[in-house]
């Protein structure tokens, strides 16, 4: 079990790490590294699908947590997408830019992309092992508690998202 978990994490890494390097082609084609932001949502999809597959054990567990994932991460990856339409490059990253003019480019896979990557292959070993990893055959009290917890704070991040937007 163990030694399935580990393959299931090394072969996340490898697909976010390629997740992110072509995100940071797409950013040197044009010239705007906070692209890593809007594909920083898209990650853990791409993370929890892939632990989904990976895993082939089609319980009810790992399909709410992969949904509640796809959710999240849509949700975030689609407002950050509409909240830096038409306004060019995150300010962050063009300090990085003006501060590295010559050398940006290389710098930006490696402090950027690949530590967003890093990042959150460490932030979704929860998410990996809740949907690969030992658990109950049944639903507990403790799963729908987790739900509602998540849908607190779905709802919360939505609603401030929105007023964010509109400010």
């Amino acid at each position: 079990m163990i030694e399935n978990l580990v393959h299931i994490i090394l072969t996340n890494a490898a697909a976010v790490f390629a997740f992110f390097s072509i995100a940071w082609i797409i950013s040197l084609v044009t010239r705007d590294a906070s692209i890593a932001d809007v594909f920083w949502g898209l990650g853990f999809i791409l993370v929890s699908v892939l632990t989904f597959i990976l895993y082939m054990g089609y319980d009810t567990r790992a399909i709410i947590i992969m949904t509640l994932v796809i959710v999240w991460g849509l949700r975030l990856s689609i407002y950050i997408f509409y909240r830096k339409r038409g306004k060019g490059e995150d300010p962050r990253y063009t300090a990085m830019r003006n501060k590295n003019p010559k050398s940006f480019w290389i710098i930006s896979l490696f402090k950027v992309f690949w530590l967003q990557g890093l990042l959150l292959i460490i932030i979704s070993l929860s998410a990996q092992i809740g949907i690969a990893g030992q658990k109950p055959a049944k639903l507990l009290v403790t799963d729908f508690i987790g739900i509602v917890i998540w849908l607190t704070g779905f709802i919360f991040e939505t609603v401030a998202d929105i007023q964010l937007y509109v400010f």
